[in-house]
């Protein structure tokens, strides 16, 4: 189970943000392309009667651009959508090792897109809509360690902003108790993301744990 959101201090329409009645931010706090990874985003123009641009940009953890290889040519990258039509783009995996990070689309048309993550290898297929950006939430946390039926949940977290955010995940169990809790500062467009007994979020707490289930309030 894989749950992914972007963090901002303003609570905004979810799907997609509206700067005007024709246009659109779309967030995607979580992309990973190399040693394996690649990235297929889909767009489509929601308007009949406008034909519209968009640009796709990325940024690694540190909240830093970055050039990222696709079937359409190197972002960030500018496209066209006709009236009613859509786009695929693929990342290649050329990135220098495995390189993820926050990505963001601006269009001058309202949009709607997808991500799927793609590990060909392994034929790993995983997709998921843009984020709304939230200021707090609470998803559910499972985790079972076994050899074959190995579970876990994992935060992708992301910052759009101009200035540092923090942020606090407290794991809760399913008495309601706080079992851990980790502080985290974003970096403007910083991106973070860990699965449960990661290094990143509870190690400590899952040392030698084979079983949980409950929450984790962001």
């Amino acid at each position: 189970t894989v749950v992914f959101a972007v963090l901002l201090f303003l609570v905004v329409s979810p799907v997609f943000a509206q700067d005007s009645p024709l246009k659109t931010t779309l967030y995607f706090p979580h992309w990973t392309d190399g040693e394996g990874w690649q990235n297929k985003f889909q767009f489509t123009n929601l308007l009949w009667t406008h034909a519209g641009r968009a640009t796709l940009r990325f940024y690694n953890n540190f909240g830093n651009e970055v050039n990222v290889e696709t079937d359409k040519g190197v972002a960030p990258l500018t496209f066209d959508l006709p009236k009613g039509g859509s786009i695929t783009i693929t990342t290649l995996g050329r990135s220098n090792g495995s390189t993820q990070g926050l990505a963001v689309v601006e269009a001058d048309i309202r949009i709607a897109g997808k991500i799927e993550y793609h590990y060909p290898a392994f034929r790993i297929r995983t997709a998921v809509p843009p984020s709304p950006t939230r200021r707090a939430f609470t998803t559910f946390a499972n985790f079972t360690r076994h050899p074959v039926l190995y579970k876990n949940t994992g935060v992708a977290l992301a910052n759009p902003q101009d200035q540092s955010s923090w942020v606090d995940m407290a794991l809760i169990d399913e008495g309601g108790n706080e079992v851990a809790r980790k502080r985290i500062t974003l970096q403007p467009r910083a991106h973070f993301a860990g699965l449960l007994d990661w290094s990143e979020l509870f190690p400590e707490y899952f040392a030698g744990r084979d079983e949980f289930h409950g929450t984790m309030a962001i």
